[in-house]
């Protein structure tokens, strides 16, 4: 009878929440670099750059914004390049940062890197920078912003 309850329980607690994470919108798994401009700040991207933004994400429609690095991409691509260049490791990286509402990142999951030391720079690259927060349903909300790089010589 006991497991019942419990099992009852979590099966409203899960149809409780289910609203909550479909608001949240996911990073394709794809292997595509990210096609924004690196010196603007989503603020200031054209509706075409925003759309492509937004593409990179699973159903996400044209009123909610993914998470965006506050200050652009530029300073972190040339951390990441130099990174890159210090670890010898060159190929393609992957690295989703999870950023919450108020546009912390609190999180990593490292999809694919070409060695750990290099993804655990560049992870310490992406947790330090501040972004925009995503907007949900008017809101701000939280999201991964998917990291995708080629590494290059």
């Amino acid at each position: 009878m006991r497991y019942v309850t419990i099992r009852s329980l979590t099966l409203a607690l899960a149809a409780a929440l289910l609203p909550l994470a479909a608001a949240a919108y996911s990073p394709r798994a794809d292997e595509t670099p990210g096609a924004y401009p690196l010196k603007k700040r989503y603020a200031d991207f054209t509706p075409a750059e925003r759309a492509s933004l937004r593409a990179m994400y699973e159903g996400m429609p044209e009123a909610d914004e993914p998470p965006f690095p506050a200050s652009g991409m530029r300073s972190i691509v040339d951390d990441v390049s130099e990174i890159s260049g210090s670890y010898k490791a060159y190929g393609f990286v992957s690295i989703f940062v999870s950023v919450d509402a108020q546009g912390n990142a609190t999180g990593v999951r490292v999809m694919k890197a070409p060695n750990m030391d290099a993804a655990k720079a560049i992870s310490y690259v992406l947790i330090k920078a501040k972004y925009k927060p995503a907007v949900c349903s008017g809101k701000p909300c939280a999201m991964e912003f998917p990291f995708r790089f080629n590494l290059t010589l």
